[in-house]
């Protein structure tokens, strides 16, 4: 029953949040600061409230309940997939983003030379499930170095608006993204992590977030794409791989 628990809590969450947070960029955020309406402030409260309380859920339920990893055949397959993806999402984030438009020389080539270490890695991974080869785990240090760099330009570049609710969400979901990245990275080189069931929690809750900062963004600038320009240099595609990444993550952690 916990496992089935754990999947119900997490998809009613993120079906709830979704909801909320798409609503509330269309309709309590002014689309050119990206601060909250004065006259809406009530409401987005209420709501932000909800999405919080049910983050708490899916981080608690994960990590109290029992929880029988996902062993199918295609496991693997998925994967691998989401590897490509994070991959493909990452060069694009570094080459074709205006994500380091107004990044100082230096940071701009430390972000963009970790991303490419990150696809290449990212890429290998996925190769060697297709031709049954294991790869060198030492490579899992790259995704973790190029988040590194993406929490310290996203910060550096966006700092005035580190008040607006998409910015808190985006930092928070980047945060949590080093943690994952960093016990996947653990586990694969076979060291032990002082908890399985606070790693799983962590991941579940990493997938809850990324995919709350990344999914309604997605929608909303398809609704209005003239709108949300306060926010637009930060590409949403890496933090939704990000999020498959987590929950996939998560699936297969067993007790």
């Amino acid at each position: 029953m916990g496992t089935k628990l754990n999947y119900i809590i997490l998809c009613g969450s993120l079906a709830v949040g979704a909801v909320l947070r798409v609503f509330m960029l269309l309709f309590t955020v002014n689309h050119s600061s990206g601060f909250i309406a004065h006259e809406y402030i009530t409401p987005a409260i209420l709501m932000i409230a909800v999405m919080v309380i049910a983050a708490l859920l899916v981080f608690v339920s994960a990590l109290t309940q029992k929880q029988k990893a996902l062993k199918f055949n295609f496991m693997p397959l998925v994967g691998a997939v989401i590897s490509i993806l994070m991959a493909v999402a990452i060069f694009c984030e570094i080459f074709a983003s205006s994500l380091l438009k107004y990044a100082p020389p230096t940071q701009s080539i430390l972000h963009k030379a970790s991303g490419v270490l990150a696809v290449l890695a990212l890429l290998y991974m996925a190769a060697c499930y297709f031709i049954k080869r294991d790869y060198p785990k030492v490579i899992t240090v790259f995704p973790i170095v190029f988040w590194i760099t993406r929490v310290i330009t996203v910060f550096t570049e966006f700092a005035a608006l580190a008040t607006v609710s998409d910015m808190v969400l985006e930092t928070v979901s980047m945060c949590l993204c080093l943690f994952v990245f960093m016990d996947y990275g653990k586990l694969m080189c076979g060291l032990e992590v002082k908890s399985k069931k606070l790693t799983r929690a962590v991941a579940t809750l990493c997938g809850y977030v990324c995919l709350l900062s990344s999914l309604p963004r997605i929608i909303c600038a398809l609704a209005l794409p003239e709108a949300f320009s306060y926010f637009a240099n930060i590409p949403p595609f890496t933090t939704l791989a990000a999020a498959l990444f987590a929950v996939n993550f998560a699936l297969q952690i067993e007790e």
